[in-house]
């Protein structure tokens, strides 16, 4: 793993995606950091945010951007019914407090709209054919790709 200036983090609770981009963008490396099925929420979290501050040590990054939890009202009911949502939003929170660098957060409006998952899939692959990834790390590198190319960062 080489140095890298910025981390992008796709946080959920079955799995966080993680991507590693130089002071240029260039990408670096990517991953997914999958707790134990077995553990409690919380325990899943803090196995999560401790194998990211790793990664994040080990690679020297100056910045950090996480994907900022949305409430949408087509599953709204359900979502806010189970609990899922205040669980990620917490967990956010833990990543944002515990990552050993500044982090920023990053709506989902802000990276891919409204596009559904697999276009955007399909547009990250286009884009970088070369890279290896699954589902988590691929909305990592999404979120990387958004910063290079509509902020300009």
């Amino acid at each position: 793993m080489g140095k890298a200036k910025y981390m992008t983090i796709d946080p959920g609770a079955t799995g966080s995606g993680w991507a590693l981009w130089s002071e240029g963008w260039a990408l670096i490396d990517n991953g997914i950091v999958i707790p134990p099925a077995k553990d409690e929420w919380e325990d899943k979290a803090y196995y999560t945010v401790n194998h990211l501050c790793s990664i994040a040590v080990k690679a020297s990054c100056d910045l950090g951007f996480v994907e900022y939890p949305a409430f949408f009202q087509a599953h709204g009911a359900g979502v806010a019914n189970s609990g899922a949502l205040v669980k990620l939003a917490w967990f956010v929170g833990l990543v944002c407090g515990k990552m050993p660098m500044f982090v920023e957060l990053v709506t989902v409006g802000e990276w891919k709209g409204q596009l559904p998952k697999k276009v955007v899939e399909a547009r990250i692959k286009k884009l970088m054919p070369y890279v290896r990834a699954k589902s988590h790390d691929w909305d990592a590198i999404g979120i990387g790709i958004n910063l290079i190319i509509v902020t300009g960062k």
